[in-house]
């Protein structure tokens, strides 16, 4: 946990305090107006004071704080949904008069999506509070904060939580309505969907060999003369197994489209390549699913691994 983190801050308008205060003083003694002198004393005492606080509270909570256990349920589920930043145990924060202590959770993407959700001291009693999941994407954050602030928020300071280095959050895509037409020939033929089996009274009656046919119903003899593969036309047609490759391209020319539409679009890919990825495991093919800079796909579901893919600029 940094050290120099524990030093409070100020915040924009802590220096404005600090800024009257000073003037105050100034031109009171410039005035020789005790008004005005008596004022800046009350900010020195305002300012020192929220100062102080939270810079005891940092140091009497550093330790507490470190062994704060915090988990997101579930880590995987779709956009739109909610999911709930847990505690593994109900605990409390001593609070001086006028500050506030928050837990802040900090999750961003490769491509910059960010959840920011700031939950109120009742987190720490309930053990639980729910945050809605907005974008797709894996969500990484290898650290939260417990932050704590004054409630005129002149100061601000907050201890680093360490986190999981892996994906906490996997925003699972919703699959697109509709997807890209795609053909499987096999031989100059569509393929099979189901195996069939085809009976003729002439044993002698032959059909073109389809890739997936059983070998040990070739007819070698008569490939011998023709030169060409051909099956017994009664036996049976199992369905030929296909694999597919599915790409998802996240590289995009930042020079033709912007930030929030190139992420957009990488977003629409992954709906598409998930209803894809859904639609042929109906059929049973086998799928290899990768993306552009994919060097952290893990093993999962279709939905999972279309929640990895982020955008990356070209063309810069």
């Amino acid at each position: 946990m940094n050290r120099l983190l524990l030093i409070p801050t100020p915040r924009p308008i802590g220096i404005c305090a600090i800024c009257v205060m000073a003037m105050c003083f100034i031109f009171g003694l410039l005035c020789k107006e005790p008004v005005l002198p008596l004022i800046g004393a009350v900010f020195v005492c305002c300012i020192v004071y929220c100062f102080l606080s939270l810079l005891f509270l940092a140091l009497f909570h550093k330790k507490k704080a470190a062994s704060l256990s915090v988990r997101i349920v579930p880590e995987k589920a779709s956009i739109g949904e909610n999911a709930a930043i847990k505690l593994s145990q109900k605990t409390s924060f001593f609070q001086m008069p006028g500050t506030l202590i928050r837990y802040k959770l900090l999750l961003t993407t490769k491509d910059n999506k960010k959840i920011a959700c700031v939950f109120d001291g009742s987190l720490f009693e309930k053990m639980s509070a729910d945050f809605q999941i907005a974008r797709r994407g894996a969500y990484y954050g290898i650290y939260d904060e417990l932050a704590l602030q004054d409630i005129f928020g002149f100061f601000y300071t907050a201890l680093k939580l360490p986190q999981d280095k892996n994906a906490r959050l996997l925003a699972m895509p919703i699959p697109a309505t509709s997807i890209p037409e795609m053909h499987s020939p096999a031989n100059g033929e569509n393929r099979r969907n189901e195996t069939e089996t085809r009976k003729t009274e002439e044993l002698t009656e032959q059909r073109p060999y389809t890739p997936g046919d059983d070998p040990r119903r070739i007819n070698w003899k008569l490939y011998s003369h023709a030169g060409e593969l051909f099956v017994r036309q009664e036996e049976r047609e199992p369905p030929p197994h296909s694999q597919f490759v599915l790409l998802i391209d996240t590289d995009v020319d930042a020079s033709l489209y912007s930030f929030e539409k190139g992420v957009a679009a990488v977003d629409s890919l992954c709906s598409i390549a998930l209803a894809a990825l859904l639609e042929k495991k109906t059929y049973g093919d086998e799928v290899l699913f990768g993306y552009t800079g994919g060097d952290d796909v893990k093993s999962g579901s279709p939905a999972e691994l279309s929640a990895y893919p982020a955008y990356t600029a070209i063309g810069c």
